[in-house]
């Protein structure tokens, strides 16, 4: 009795997916076809390495992009507006030429992982009756500085230590575990001031990181990253920090989507039911597991429990 329920109970979960597919399936021919003969636009976001950020393409990471994004629309070469708001994957509007700009982020004067994105395309042309694709190139519109720091040759002296980025009279601090970085408007000049507390006595120590080119009028997207360390011959000063390192860099939307977008890491597998790999002992199966990933993972902890029955 209890096999027949069973039974019955996988037939039902079966019909029941079966129509939510359906549903599905139909709820997106809906969609296609209410959009048949309408006029506007399709819109496509993608950046410069014509990585597209669009619900309809096929990676995880461009849903809650897209969605971040807001969209202006204007009727070409004025300032009326014809579509303000959330980016969207299509905008029906009447036939004419239309300027379209998309943004992420409000430029801040300076803050701590906050990008700003920025992307155009003008005077493209609706056609009545027909929905025309719009792709808009975007790009990193601000700029941003990173401290890397040496951590075997400072904790020699130091117990503990940052860095306060400034532009202007606004600032942020940049810690060592908090591994964000300091982004800015582009054009931008930035003041680096290191601080520490001595190994031992706790005392706080001061320095101002000597001005370098790279921290002036820093281009647009430009991701300027410093080094730190210290200077042996310098400690008897009581301060000993250098730079060890100064390199700059051109950053795309893909190298900065904040961190709180991205997908979390996803394990997958073939063969297994249930998390379970059933196998007579003489019998050869084969299966598959897969760690999906966006950006990197430092530790991966896999735990197998074997028995034999």
């Amino acid at each position: 009795m209890n096999k027949l329920v069973i039974e019955y109970m996988k037939w039902i979960g079966g019909l029941c997916s079966l129509l939510l597919c359906m549903l599905l399936g139909g709820c997106q021919e809906n969609e296609e076809t209410d959009l048949s003969g309408k006029t506007g636009l399709l819109v496509t976001l993608t950046d410069e390495d014509n990585k597209a950020y669009s619900r309809k393409a096929p990676s995880e990471l461009e849903d809650p992009l897209t969605e971040m994004f807001q969209l202006k629309i204007l009727y070409s070469g004025t300032d009326k507006s014809a579509y303000k708001g959330t980016c969207k994957e299509y905008v029906l509007l009447q036939e004419g030429l239309y300027d379209l700009t998309a943004t992420y982020g409000d430029n801040p004067v300076i803050a701590l992982d906050a990008p700003y994105y920025v992307g155009s395309l003008n005077a493209r042309e609706v056609i009545k009756g027909e929905m025309t694709s719009a792709s808009i190139s975007c790009s990193v519109a601000n700029s941003l500085l990173s401290v890397i720091y040496n951590r075997e040759s400072l904790n020699k002296m130091y117990e503990s230590y940052f860095v306060t980025v400034s532009v202007g009279s606004e600032s942020v601090d940049l810690d060592a575990d908090s591994g964000k970085s300091a982004y800015f408007r582009a054009g931008s000049s930035v003041k680096l001031v290191f601080h520490g507390r001595l190994s031992g006595t706790g005392k706080e120590v001061v320095y101002d990181i000597p001005d370098q080119e790279q921290f002036a009028n820093i281009a647009v997207k430009t991701h300027v990253k410093v080094t730190l360390g210290l200077d042996d011959s310098e400690i008897s000063s009581g301060v000993g920090i250098s730079i060890e390192k100064l390199e700059t860099e051109t950053v795309s939307i893909a190298e900065t989507i904040p961190s709180e977008f991205m997908p979390k890491p996803k394990l997958e597998s073939d063969g297994f039911l249930n998390n379970e790999l059933s196998f007579a002992e003489t019998e050869k199966k084969s299966a598959t597991i897969r760690l999906k990933l966006s950006s990197a993972l430092q530790e991966l902890k896999l735990k197998f429990n074997s028995a034999d029955t």
